[in-house]
């Protein structure tokens, strides 16, 4: 927007450029500095209103108060907003990152016709900008131009359970043309440009869904654990049979030693075997390193590993040749 002023001020009143006559003779002053204006209505640039020239005032505000100003005439003329729709959301996760959503929708997007409206003071800056009153209820509204809402007026309005919308202008701003006709769309009938900065039933409704969240997370978190206990006991019981078999296996098979060691138990001697029609086999030894189990098969048999059917490991063994032609 510049230096471009969209509106002014002329018997108390907020203006359009559209509205009052071209140059000195609109009768307008600054809605900021409060000085003299002309109405630039020229064939090139979009009509705004400007300082008389000549003029040492810079009213650096004088664009975003105009704004602010018909935005809130507007609506007391009117008596009128459309309220956007109000959905809350909460989102909680279980032990096993497992997201919970819930959500539930306060209130839906619609147009409201109030009873009366009433503007803040000029020099007011805790109160929110417009009381909209209808019958026993109020609606304060807040607009912002280029400067959101204060912290001090959103606190102000959840102490008091206030409901509060804010119209938020900033694009209307940046904009290079503009009248009241374009700015009454924002304020009165547009939805996007709105958002509730505090309703009444949010705490309740947040502490509602909260609570269902953390009761779901809480079952969830419960079969978790559960699940966990029994796995654990499953792998206790496995390992509690595994150290069983190793200790069968131990009684019941020979360890076969891989070296020469004095101390180690000498593989008996095989008994020599009767000659008969059948030529003899030519054995190997294929042992587990594990559990020492010994897996006889024939030379011929092209074998690098095998499972062992002592304790159940595929593993690559080595080959012990104890069979002789």
């Amino acid at each position: 927007m510049n230096n471009k002023i969209p509106f002014a001020l002329k018997n108390n009143l907020m203006v359009d450029v559209e509205d009052v006559d071209s140059g000195k003779s609109c009768g307008c002053i600054c809605p900021s500095c409060k000085e003299a204006l002309q109405a630039r209505k020229g064939e090139v640039k979009a009509y705004h209103f400007a300082h008389l020239p000549g003029s040492k005032t810079e009213c650096e505000y004088a664009p975003e108060i105009a704004v602010f100003l018909m935005a809130k005439q507007i609506l007391k003329e009117e008596k009128q907003i459309a309220l956007p729709g109000l959905t809350i959301r909460a989102m909680e996760a279980d032990k096993a990152r497992k997201v919970y959503r819930e959500q539930v929708q306060v209130c839906q997007s619609t147009g409201v016709t109030f009873d009366l409206v009433e503007i803040a003071g000029e020099k007011d800056t805790v109160t929110p900008d417009v009381h909209c009153i209808k019958k026993d209820k109020s609606i304060y509204v807040e607009i912002s131009v280029q400067h959101l809402i204060s912290k001090s007026k959103v606190d102000l309005a959840r102490d008091n359970e206030w409901p509060l919308v804010e119209i938020n202008l900033t694009d209307f701003f940046k904009r290079n043309t503009f009248s009241k006709r374009g700015l009454k769309e924002l304020v009165i009938s547009d939805f996007s440009n709105k958002q509730w900065i505090h309703h009444p039933s949010y705490q309740a409704t947040m502490t509602t869904l909260k609570e269902q969240l953390t009761k779901a997370v809480k079952m969830s978190n419960e079969a978790i654990e559960h699940e966990r206990q029994k796995e654990h006991v499953r792998v206790l019981e496995l390992e509690k049979q595994l150290n069983a078999n190793r200790e069968k296996t131990k009684k019941q098979n020979v360890s076969i030693p891989l070296g020469n060691s004095n101390h180690q138990k000498q593989m008996p001697k095989p008994k020599p075997k009767h000659r008969n029609n059948s030529k003899p086999k030519n054995m190997r030894y294929l042992v587990c390193d594990f559990c020492r189990y010994l897996v006889e098969v024939p030379k011929s048999e092209d074998i690098d590993y095998f499972t062992c059917p002592q304790c159940n490991r595929e593993i690559s063994q080595r080959i012990i040749n104890l069979g002789r032609s």
